[in-house]
C-alpha cells in the first residue's frame, strides 16, 4: 500500500462530506488535489470555501485548516489558511485493539467462502491479528470487515452521540469499537498461523487492498491520542 502517491482526505465540514484524491503538487503555501470522488454540487467549491484536509505521504501525515482557490478538470487548488501539522506516521508499530471483524475466505478461483466472525487483537497500517474459531481449512487470503471506531469525527464511536471508549475488561489498554456503523474493509493474505491453548485461532494478516478512504481512516485511527505511548 505504500507504493502510491501521496493521499488526501478533503472534509467540507459545513456539508459533511469527504472528497478523496491524490496530491499533484505540495508547497508551504498551497497543495494541488486530483479527485477520486466527484462534488455532489460545484458550489462545494466556491471560492474561499473552507476544507480540512489529511494527507499520508511515506511517513508522514499531515493536517491542515486550507480554503478554495480554483477547480476544474478533476483539480482542486487549496490555499493553507494555517501552518500545516505533521505528525510522524505509526505505521508497522502495532497497537492493542478490541473489534470486531466479520470475514471471509477469497478462493484461488476468486470465488468466496462463507463469512464467519472473530476479533482484532492488535492492528498496524499494514496488517492485523485476526482471533477466530478452530476451522479444518486455514485460508490463504481473507477480505474482512472490522468495526472502526471513527476518529475523523473526532470520537470512538461510529454511532451517532457515541463518544466514548468501551474498554475490554480482559485488556484494559485496548479499545473497542461499538458493534454499529460503516465497517473498515480490507482483503489481506495470511501470512502466519497459531492455534493458541484457548482453542481459538489466531491468523496474522498482511494487507493487500484497502480504499483510500479507509486507508486515511486507519491512519487516523493508529494516530489518535491514547496510542501515543503504543
Amino acid at each position: 500500500m505504500e507504493k502510491q502517491p501521496a493521499l488526501a482526505e478533503l472534509r467540507f465540514v459545513a456539508r459533511g462530506i469527504n472528497l478523496y484524491g491524490t496530491v499533484v503538487r505540495m508547497s508551504a503555501q498551497d497543495i494541488a488535489v486530483r479527485l477520486k470522488s466527484l462534488p455532489v454540487s460545484n458550489e462545494m467549491f466556491a471560492k474561499n470555501t473552507d476544507v480540512e484536509l489529511v494527507v499520508l505521504a511515506r511517513e508522514t501525515m499531515y493536517t491542515a485548516p486550507t480554503q478554495v482557490v480554483a477547480s476544474g478538470e478533476g483539480m482542486l487548488h487549496l490555499a493553507f489558511a494555517a501552518p500545516v501539522c505533521a505528525t510522524q506516521r505509526r505505521k508497522e508499530q502495532r497497537v492493542d485493539v478490541d473489534l470486531e471483524v466479520t470475514f471471509r475466505s477469497v478462493q484461488r478461483t476468486g470465488c468466496y467462502g462463507p463469512w464467519k466472525t472473530g476479533s482484532c487483537k492488535d492492528i498496524s497500517f499494514g496488517g492485523m491479528r485476526l482471533y477466530t474459531a478452530p476451522s479444518l481449512d486455514v485460508p490463504h487470503k481473507v477480505e474482512v470487515l472490522i468495526m472502526m471506531p471513527d476518529q475523523a469525527s473526532g470520537t470512538l464511536g461510529t454511532g451517532p452521540g457515541d463518544d466514548s471508549a468501551l474498554i475490554g475488561e480482559n485488556r484494559p489498554g485496548a479499545v473497542r469499537a461499538p458493534a454499529a456503523g460503516r465497517p473498515l474493509k480490507a482483503t489481506a493474505r495470511v501470512c502466519n498461523n497459531a492455534r493458541r491453548p484457548d482453542g481459538c485461532l489466531a491468523l496474522g494478516l498482511a494487507f493487500t487492498s484497502v480504499s483510500t478512504e479507509d486507508q486515511i481512516r486507519l491512519a487516523r485511527f493508529l494516530n489518535a491520542p491514547q496510542f501515543a505511548g503504543s
